[in-house]
């Protein structure tokens, strides 16, 4: 079950070009989450997605890094990060947050 009060998830970016950006996640208690990571990007050159699915241990307390993701692109490009954390098959949460600039 991931209950909200249990479950963090926060993006850290490192000031560099291109960004690289990691996606972390921490529970309150151990647990065997699968995720999906999808990033969405628009520009005047067209759009683009990138997906990555997989499982994930997470210890009690202990924050726990999915992925890292090397984006560029320039200010007037749309880009969102959209992650999904299921448990057990159900008990979907959503997450989406915009690219760090």
């Amino acid at each position: 079950m991931l209950a909200d009060t249990d479950l963090q998830v926060w993006l850290d970016a490192a000031q560099e070009r291109p960004a690289v950006i990691i996606p972390y996640v921490r529970s309150g208690r151990d647990d065997s989450l699968e995720y999906s990571l999808q990033v969405l990007r628009k520009s005047a050159s067209g759009t683009s997605r990138i997906s990555q699915r997989g499982s994930l241990d997470v210890k009690a307390d202990v924050p726990k890094a999915l992925s890292r993701l090397s984006l560029s692109g320039t200010p007037s490009t749309e880009c969102r990060i959209e992650l999904t954390l299921t448990a057990n098959g159900h008990h979907d949460r959503h997450y989406v947050f915009e690219c760090p600039s």
